[in-house]
Parts: structure tokens; C-alpha cells; sequence
């Protein structure tokens, strides 16, 4: 069975680096509690969030697969940054075509 966890963004103004400590010990709690066969994180808010790494970026990190806490974690861009920037397009598509491949094959 898989586990998708979504998270959101506030509308209004937050203290960015205090939601994103919240937000990581909860979808941690949650890691721990499910014990997903797989991560993928959509767009660098994510990534840098999850690799725990400020600097980290999609573009350099997209098209193979990392291992990030114990978990095998793939990067992407997000869809509305593939939206905005039709060109991402194809990169999108290897990326989902790159997870769907693992999922199939049995993690």
C-alpha cells in the first residue's frame, strides 16, 4: 500500500524556518509511523527541506535515486513550476516515468 503525504503552504504570513520545523517533525512522526517504501519530493521547497540541505536544488538532484534517512527518496519538479515553465515538461515525465519503473519493479 502506498502513503502520500501532502503538505501545504500558508496563505498568509508565517515565520518560514518555524512551519518548516513543525512540518518536518510531524512528516518525520510520520515516516517513522508508515515506513514508505519510497520518498519523492516535488520542487526545492521540499528537497532542501527534506535533505535537509538550504542549497540543495532539483535541477542538480533530479534523474537518480538518493537515500535520505533510510528512505529511497526521488526528486522532481513540482507540477506548477512545470506549469509556469512548459520546458520542465519533459524532465517531469522521465522523472514520474523513473518512479513508476521502481514502484513496478518492486521497490
Amino acid at each position: 500500500m502506498g502513503w502520500i503525504v501532502l503538505k501545504r503552504k500558508p496563505v498568509r504570513a508565517y515565520n518560514k524556518d518555524r512551519v518548516r520545523e513543525i512540518c518536518m517533525t510531524h512528516l518525520n512522526q510520520q515516516l517513522q509511523a508508515k515506513k514508505p517504501a519510497l520518498i519523492l519530493c516535488l520542487g526545492n521547497v521540499a528537497v532542501q527541506s527534506f535533505f535537509q540541505n538550504p542549497d540543495a536544488e532539483v535541477k542538480t538532484l533530479r534523474g537518480v535515486w538518493h537515500e535520505v534517512n533510510g528512505f529511497p527518496t526521488a526528486v522532481a519538479y513540482h507540477p506548477l513550476a512545470v506549469r509556469r515553465r512548459p520546458n520542465l515538461r519533459s524532465y517531469f515525465m522521465e522523472d514520474w516515468d523513473q518512479i513508476a519503473e521502481r514502484y513496478h519493479n518492486g521497490i
